[in-house]
């Protein structure tokens, strides 16, 4: 039988007992462990209680904060190259106030063309009333000379010419009142008129029967020169 003394002379085999020294006892632990390669256990899959190095390594945050900022001439260009607020505003300003001068410009500008087109449309219309007005005044003139040659003392052959002159001179020019004035889109019927005028013209210089009386036939010729004036002015 032992004593408690066998104890500490006789150690027990077991180094794991509870009488075994830390030496032993790290020796037995380091003897327990298998080394392993690392490829076979990458860093990704060590367990919690490996962790990677650069995840335990401590970090100087004051180092890395002063690494980052500016250096004094990287301050010296930043302040040289930043406006101030002032003149910030002042540009912003300047600028919107030219926005608004170019756009205030614009509208008067489209305002001026705006009454131009209708001073323009104005002065056409007058101008059209005008000539329509002249080819009424025209007509009711032809239209009096018809009655004062059918009521004159001439022969019937002379008051017949008189009166075929007239009432072609009144066809083209009802002609260029209804189709070229008041419609304004015909301009196959002004050609139209302009041709009649002339063989008209042609045909009262050559007949010898109008010859015989220089005020009629000087009275005809000014007339179809009217009517093709009055076609000629629309434009």
């Amino acid at each position: 039988m032992s004593t408690g003394s066998d104890v500490f002379l006789n150690p027990p085999s077991n180094p794991t007992s509870r009488g075994a020294t830390p030496d032993r006892k790290l020796r037995a632990m380091q003897a327990r462990r298998v080394p392993v390669a690392r490829t076979a256990n990458p860093s990704q899959l060590r367990s919690a209680s490996s962790p990677a190095l650069g995840d335990s390594s401590p970090r100087d945050t004051a180092t890395c904060s002063r690494r980052s900022s500016p250096g004094p001439a990287e301050r010296h260009r930043l302040r040289a190259a930043t406006l101030p607020l002032p003149d910030v505003v002042d540009m912003v300003r300047r600028a919107q106030r030219r926005r608004e001068k170019a756009e205030r410009e614009r509208r008067q500008q489209n305002a001026r063309k705006k009454q131009r087109r209708k001073e323009k449309a104005r002065c056409a219309r007058d101008r059209l009333r005008g000539l329509i007005g002249d080819a009424e005044a025209v007509d009711k003139a032809i239209e009096a000379e018809v009655e004062e040659a059918r009521k004159a003392g001439f022969s019937a052959v002379f008051k017949a010419l008189l009166v075929s002159y007239l009432d072609r001179e009144r066809g083209l020019l009802r002609t260029v009142r209804e189709r070229v004035l008041i419609a304004r889109s015909d301009a196959v019927a002004r050609a139209e008129v302009l041709v009649g005028l002339e063989r008209l013209r042609d045909e009262l210089w050559g007949d010898a029967r109008m010859g015989v009386s220089t005020v009629l036939l000087d009275l005809h010729l000014r007339r179809t020169q009217l009517i093709r004036g009055i076609a000629e002015a629309v434009v």
